[in-house]
């Protein structure tokens, strides 16, 4: 009889070159999930990039990637590099969509110590601080991710990134005690489930809240931290609070003591206005008071 026929291939998404990737985006955001990309997809979607810092809004072929999202893939340690090749600096000199992506999701890929190391040091070498969403979860990268990890949020280039998922990485007290040392840089939002630490990682985690006036959701689920390492947490949270008590008499005190047509230019501070910004309304005529009169009269 004749042989059987043979067995059809395991369902993998195939290696498309960058111009049919491109075809992935739904608006600025591609997603590629449970497809079994390998490394040799990182260079593909590193050109896509490079392409959004290339081309200029609204011409023919632009595209704008502003998320990536590659979540179970094998990326693996290899292709790191190669998407991170889109963030260098020397395309940002032919046009201002340079600066698109803003979150990166490359959670359960393989990428171990090596390459979330690979990953943070990329980022900084690039000088990219556009980042502002990171998703390393289920990664097993350890202690030594753990601090690549803190390296990156604690430098100028991480000041922007304000959310970090990093759970199911086998971190432990050591790795979790790295980002507390820097006090969670500018992070809103951090996740460490399940990374096997006890009261010893809470306690690192929580003189991380002593100098730290951003975190507004820690995720710590799935560790087994004790009374202790609650005890531990409660204490940093009480110095937290009144750190930013005292911050605020400090800015009241300071407020007072301005002359009265000063202190409209430290609220504008405080709520994100640039220098020049002050300074172009400084120079401004003051509004009219009465109907009918203008800024001339």
């Amino acid at each position: 009889p004749p042989p059987p026929p043979p067995p059809p291939p395991p369902f993998f998404f195939k290696q498309k070159p960058a111009y049919a990737l491109a075809s992935c985006l739904g608006g600025s955001e591609m997603c590629i999930r449970d497809r079994g990309l390998g490394w040799e997809a990182g260079r593909h979607v590193g050109t896509l990039l490079k392409a959004a810092a290339l081309w200029l809004p609204g011409e023919t072929g632009s595209v704008g990637v502003r998320c990536v999202r590659l979540k179970t893939n094998l990326i693996g340690r290899r292709g790191v590099p190669l998407i991170l090749e889109g963030l260098d600096p020397v395309y940002a000199t032919r046009g201002p969509g340079s600066a698109t992506l803003v979150e990166l999701d490359l959670a359960e890929n393989s990428l171990g110590a090596p390459g979330t190391r690979a990953l943070c040091e990329g980022i900084v070498k690039a000088r990219y601080g556009g980042l502002e969403r990171l998703d390393v979860s289920g990664n097993k990268c350890g202690r030594d991710g753990g601090k690549a990890l803190a390296e990156l949020i604690s430098s100028p280039y991480g000041v922007n990134l304000n959310m970090l998922l990093a759970k199911d990485n086998l971190m432990f007290d050591d790795g979790v005690g790295e980002i507390g040392k820097v006090s969670f840089g500018s992070l809103e939002l951090l996740d460490v489930r399940n990374n096997y630490f006890g009261a010893r990682g809470a306690a690192a985690l929580s003189n991380g809240f002593k100098e730290n006036s951003t975190l507004t959701a820690l995720n710590i689920k799935e560790n087994i931290i004790a009374l202790e390492g609650l005890w531990a947490l409660g204490e940093g949270l009480k110095a937290k609070k009144r750190s930013h008590y005292r911050r605020e008499r400090e800015m009241a005190d300071e407020y007072e003591g301005l002359p009265k047509k000063e202190r409209w230019k430290m609220l504008a501070a405080r709520d994100g206005w640039t220098p020049d910004e002050i300074a172009t309304a400084d120079g401004l005529p003051p509004a009219p008071r009465n109907p009918g009169e203008s800024r001339k009269d």
